[in-house]
């Protein structure tokens, strides 16, 4: 019998996108820089290429952070720093929690049924204040991210869950397979 139903927040339940543009314009803004959708995709690209950097080991979490903003203004000739660009969008981003069509019934529906759990590679103040303001903060018994030591460069979100799993001291799972990768369904296994 599945018990438990881990879900990724970003683009499952919160729209990662939605908010990443919300977040990069006004931080833009403030460094005087015109956010056209030009730059903002641009941005959006040299992001998910850092981020891709993570996953392979090859850059830290506070090194993305930073990164992404040295090659994008590098590349555009802007000059503003990147720390403090990093400090104004984790600042917006924290506060962009918009959720994704049909997510809301979604918890409404498996709460209660089942242990739900959130899960994140997401920066830990980030995503606790994104749950915390969305108001489904309720809908989890937890919320595992990088700060909780469990998840830091991995790509791959059944590794993810069989870690936390292992973490609660579930020795034996079982993982079921669902036609949207970030989310498990997880049977805990007779010891």
């Amino acid at each position: 019998m599945i018990t438990t139903v881990l879900l990724d927040l970003d683009d499952t339940i919160l729209d990662f996108h939605k908010a990443e543009k919300e977040a990069l314009k006004k931080a833009l803004q403030k460094v005087g820089v015109e956010p056209t959708e030009k730059l903002l995709a641009r941005y959006s690209e040299i992001n998910q290429a850092q981020w891709k950097k993570l996953e392979l080991g090859e850059l830290t979490q506070e090194e993305v952070k930073i990164s992404r903003y040295h090659i994008f203004f590098e590349k555009y000739g802007i000059k503003a720093s990147p720390e403090e660009t990093a400090k104004c969008y984790e600042q917006n981003l924290a506060y962009e929690h918009e959720k994704v069509d049909g997510a809301l019934e979604l918890l409404q529906k498996l709460h209660g049924k089942y242990r739900l759990y959130a899960a994140s590679n997401g920066t830990y103040e980030v995503q606790s204040r994104r749950i915390e303001e969305s108001g489904i903060k309720p809908y989890f018994e937890d919320f595992f991210q990088k700060k909780s030591g469990i998840i830091s460069r991995t790509k791959n979100f059944s590794t993810i869950v069989l870690h936390i799993f292992l973490i609660l001291s579930w020795k034996r799972v079982s993982l079921w397979a669902t036609a949207y990768p970030q989310i498990s369904l997880v049977e805990k296994m007779p010891d």
